[in-house]
């Protein structure tokens, strides 16, 4: 896989940069783990030929999941929100995918009823410590692209990509700062329930057993407004369709820069605007 390009965002503050990850084939950072763990699964036999395959996503995940199943003949059933955007439901179908809108509380259930009437493979992202090691990746390009870097900004989901790259990272530079990024109307990390909130891929309202808090430095609070907003700033000034979730590293890494004053900051651009656009 070809490292995501890292783009200098001089026009907002130097010594900002983007590392694009939606420039992945299916638009987002989950092509780092998902395909080349499905493909694992396979080999192994523990994923057969043709069997249907589940996912249980927000919007990133089940399209990456879509997007590998259709390249190895295994139909997707993907369990979204019912208040998903359309441009999620329409790429889905688009790649083959079934989309299913089921009520969180639901999901269970749903699930267990499609694999038994389906024989169908849950891919169970919250909880497959493989996916894990698939991000470290990150940080090795990061260090190669920006030796001098001092800090790494990163949305928080599943907690699995900030947990890889964290730990690399650990290994790798040990000065570089590993940052969080969560909404501010669900801040999850300091024991808060969750609330509902317009960052799509942050603080889904699932248990996240995969996180692993100690590569963390710190956790920063961005609104879903700010968020959106900063995305439009990418777009305009600097031409990149990310989409809130992006924006939203953007927003953290620019008011870094202002409480710690580091000079080398990269903002992790995970996903596209293109999925999302009718959601806001």
């Amino acid at each position: 896989m070809d490292a995501t390009p890292l783009v200098p965002l001089d026009g907002l503050d130097s010594g900002l940069f983007g590392k694009v990850e939606f420039r992945h084939p299916s638009g987002s950072m989950k092509h780092r783990s998902i395909p080349a763990f499905l493909e694992e699964r396979m080999a192994s036999g523990v994923l057969r030929p043709s069997q249907p395959l589940i996912v249980h996503s927000a919007g990133a995940a089940a399209v990456t999941t879509a997007w590998a199943g259709a390249r190895m003949g295994c139909p997707v059933h993907a369990i979204i929100p019912r208040n998903s955007a359309t441009g999620v439901v329409e790429l889905l179908r688009w790649l083959g995918a079934e989309p299913h809108a089921v009520a969180s509380r639901e999901a269970p259930a749903f699930i267990a009823e499609l694999q038994r009437t389906h024989d169908a493979w849950f891919l169970d992202q919250f909880g497959e410590p493989a996916l894990i090691d698939h991000y470290r990746v990150v940080s090795s390009e990061l260090v190669s692209q920006l030796p001098d870097i001092e800090a790494v900004v990163v949305g928080m989901g599943t907690g699995v990509s900030i947990t890889g790259i964290g730990r690399e990272m650990r290994r790798l530079r040990p000065s570089c700062r590993v940052i969080g990024v969560e909404p501010a109307e669900c801040q999850l990390s300091t024991g808060a329930p969750w609330a509902p909130h317009r960052i799509s891929g942050l603080a889904p309202p699932m248990p996240k057993p995969l996180l692993d808090s100690s590569v963390i430095d710190e956790v920063i609070a961005v609104s879903s407004d700010e968020a959106w907003a900063q995305a439009r700033t990418l777009a305009r000034r600097d031409g990149l369709l990310a989409g809130p979730s992006a924006g939203a590293t953007l927003a953290a890494a620019l008011r870094l820069r202002e409480q710690h004053g580091l000079r080398r900051i990269v903002a992790i651009l995970g996903g596209s605007i293109s999925e999302l656009l009718g959601s806001h």
